[in-house]
């Protein structure tokens, strides 16, 4: 009513009054600062600004201030509002509109300055990083977007090896993005892989038992393992790469099936045989195999059952390191502890590489007393005799 009338100096003192007994009404500030500009009495407005800001009033109110300053080109101004509001204020959304600012109108210098001290204010422990993730990555963004493409991926690294992988998921695609369009191929491959292990980590978790899940964990691992070596990194990158592998395989085997049937540790025993030959081929790490191999037979309840593929293979493990004697007792003790026909085989195959005969027909023997009615072994030992000449022999078996 006073300005439709044109006194202009009533309303003035009705929105002071109103202002000064309501505090807490934004619209009052509003209507005030709106009438000091339509006035063009910039410095009033500000006076009313400040005045308003001593309250310290919701973000709307800042931003308000900080773009009446932007319409008359005081960007000095607005970046010391923004200074002040950071104080009062100190979130990561608005460190980020300030540097952004800051940015936008060329001071990347200052924008660096802004994004590296809300960094120092949240600090670098893990709960501090978690709640500056945004900040981290419209610090990486902004590099990117001026090239400096290394203080970006330093950026990321630095807020990734910090934060638990379960709570930084879009950082992480950020990260993969980033290297997908700037990176190397060993780069982008590291990114992919990390992107994985926090899906591995989270399926793991719901399912410990699940052992498809530890094949793939494991097999990315030892990937991750060739492609750093084939790539030529150093050595401290290599042992790494073969610690994160073992310590995927010792995890899995922690989970030792809780039925005590053979069809729920089948593919339990298969990390076990997976984690012995990534020993023995890729690490050299021979006694470690060899104690892999043991720890794993300790683990079946042979009274139950037993696998006759773990044996074999331990076996053959210790021809591959030419220890003959131990390969035999390894096939002995598990004939001993569960006699089993694959068991009878791989022994009898073994020992007809080594041409030890003698050992054949004494393992026939053997087979034939375990299970006298198995007709595949009488034939396979009489077929044994014809085959050496001892046509005599071969006879006498096929008449008992």
């Amino acid at each position: 009513m006073e300005l439709k009338a044109r006194n202009v100096q009533h309303a003035r003192n009705l929105l002071d009054r109103a202002v000064t007994l309501l505090p807490r009404i934004d619209l009052f500030w509003y209507k005030y600062v709106y009438l000091e500009e339509l006035l063009e009495n910039i410095p009033g407005a500000r006076q009313v600004f400040e005045r308003w800001m001593a309250w310290e009033p919701e973000d709307k109110a800042w931003s308000g201030y900080i773009k009446m300053e932007e319409r008359y080109q005081e960007l000095e101004r607005a970046s010391e509002i923004y200074k002040r509001w950071v104080a009062v204020r100190p979130e990561p959304r608005i460190w980020v509109k300030w540097a952004k600012f800051e940015e936008e109108r060329g001071m990347i210098d200052r924008a660096r300055d802004v994004y590296e001290t809300a960094l120092r204010f949240f600090g670098d422990e893990e709960e501090e990083v978690d709640k500056g993730q945004a900040v981290f990555a419209a610090f990486a963004k902004m590099e990117t977007k001026i090239k400096e493409y290394e203080r970006a991926r330093v950026i990321y690294k630095f807020a990734l090896s910090r934060l638990p992988r379960s709570k930084s998921v879009n950082l992480y695609a950020a990260y993969t993005k980033f290297e997908k369009q700037h990176g190397t191929r060993t780069t982008v491959e590291v990114t992919v892989w990390n992107k994985r292990r926090i899906q591995y980590e989270e399926e793991v978790a719901n399912d410990p038992f699940n052992y498809d899940t530890w094949f793939d964990f494991a097999r990315l691992e030892e990937d991750a393992y060739r492609t750093l070596r084939d790539d030529g990194e150093d050595e401290e990158q290599l042992d790494k790469a073969i610690d994160r592998v073992r310590e995927v395989y010792e995890r899995a085997v922690a989970k030792v099936p809780m039925a005590k049937e053979k069809r729920a540790w089948r593919r339990y025993i298969f990390l076990w045989l997976f984690y012995a030959v990534f020993e023995e081929v890729e690490t050299k790490d021979w006694a470690r195999a060899r104690d892999i191999y043991k720890a794993a037979i300790s683990v079946v309840p042979h009274k139950q059952f037993t696998f006759a593929k773990l044996w074999l293979q331990y076996s053959r493990f210790e021809i591959r390191r030419l220890d003959v004697a131990t390969a035999r007792k390894v096939l002995g003790t598990g004939i001993g502890m569960s006699p089993k026909e694959k068991l009878f085989k791989g022994y009898i195959e073994l020992e007809l590489e080594l041409k030890e005969f003698d050992r054949v027909r004494t393992l026939y023997q053997k087979y034939i007393e375990h299970d006298s009615s198995n007709s595949t072994a009488w034939i396979a030992f009489a077929s044994l005799e014809a085959a050496l000449q001892d046509i005599p022999r071969a006879r006498a078996i096929y008449e008992l």
